[in-house]
C-alpha cells in the first residue's frame, strides 16, 4: 500500500528521527497516563500531547499538511469510504459476535464491563466523552503520533504496531473487548489508505456512538 503520510520526513534523517522519537514519547506518556492518571486529568493531558504532537510535527515536515493527514476529506472520496466503513463495520461486528459468542459457550461469564452496564445517567456528558473528545484526542496519539512516527518502515508495520498499541491501551483500561482489540488496526489501514486524520476521528466517533447505544439498550432491557 503507497501512503504520502509521513513523506514530509523524508527530506531530513535528523527529522526523520526526531518524529520517531516524539510519537514514541508521545505515546507511552499516554499509556502511562491512562494506567494511572484519573479520567478528568487524562483528557486535559492528552489534550496538551495532541496540540504539542501537532506542533512539532508541523515544524519537522516544514509545514507539509498533505504528509500530516491533515485535510478535510479522504483522497478517495466519501463515498468509498461509506462503503468501505459498512463492510468494516460488518466485519467488526461479526468478529464480536463469535468472540463473546465463544466466551459464552466457554461456560465464563461475561466481564464486568459487558455484563453490567451503567445507567443513562448524564447521557450529554457520556456522549461527548465516548463520541468526540475521546475520538478525536486518541486518533491525535494513536494514529497520529504513532502512524507518522514509524511509517517510514512501512505501511504495513505502522498499521501493525498501531493496533497492537491501541489494543494495550484497552487491555490498560480494563475494557479489553474484540472491537477495542481489533479496532485499532481497521482504522490505522483507514488513516494511511485515506490520508486523512478526520476518517480515523469520525470511524472511532461512529463506533463509540455504537458502544454508547448498545450500553443504554442493555440497561433498559436489564431494568425492564
Amino acid at each position: 500500500m503507497k501512503t504520502h503520510i509521513g513523506s514530509g520526513f523524508a527530506h531530513s534523517p535528523r527529522h526523520s528521527i526526531a518524529v520517531m522519537l516524539v510519537g514514541t514519547i508521545i505515546v507511552a506518556t499516554d499509556l502511562a497516563i491512562a494506567e494511572w492518571g484519573s479520567y478528568g486529568f487524562l483528557i486535559e493531558a492528552r489534550a496538551t500531547l495532541a496540540v504539542l504532537v501537532l506542533a512539532l510535527y508541523s515544524g519537522l515536515s516544514d509545514g507539509d499538511a498533505r504528509s500530516l493527514g491533515l485535510r478535510l476529506a479522504p483522497i478517495q472520496g466519501w463515498w468509498y469510504w461509506i462503503r468501505a466503513g459498512l463492510a468494516i463495520g460488518a466485519i467488526v461486528g461479526l468478529l464480536v459476535v463469535l468472540g463473546w459468542g465463544a466466551w459464552l459457550l466457554s461456560g465464563r461469564a461475561l466481564p464486568a464491563y459487558a455484563a453490567a452496564p451503567p445507567p443513562p445517567e448524564n447521557l450529554l456528558t457520556r456522549f461527548f466523552f465516548m463520541c468526540v473528545f475521546t475520538p478525536v484526542l486518541e486518533e491525535a496519539i494513536y494514529r497520529f503520533a504513532l502512524c507518522i512516527a514509524i511509517v517510514s518502515f512501512g505501511p504495513w508495520k505502522a498499521i501493525a504496531v498501531s493496533g497492537f498499541t491501541f489494543g494495550l491501551l484497552h487491555v490498560v483500561y480494563g475494557n479489553p473487548s474484540p472491537e477495542n482489540l481489533l479496532g485499532g488496526f481497521f482504522i490505522a489501514w483507514a488513516f494511511l489508505k485515506s490520508e486523512t486524520i478526520m476518517l480515523p476521528v469520525l470511524l472511532h466517533g461512529l463506533g463509540n456512538l455504537a458502544a454508547l447505544t448498545s450500553q443504554i439498550t442493555a440497561w433498559y432491557w436489564q431494568t425492564a
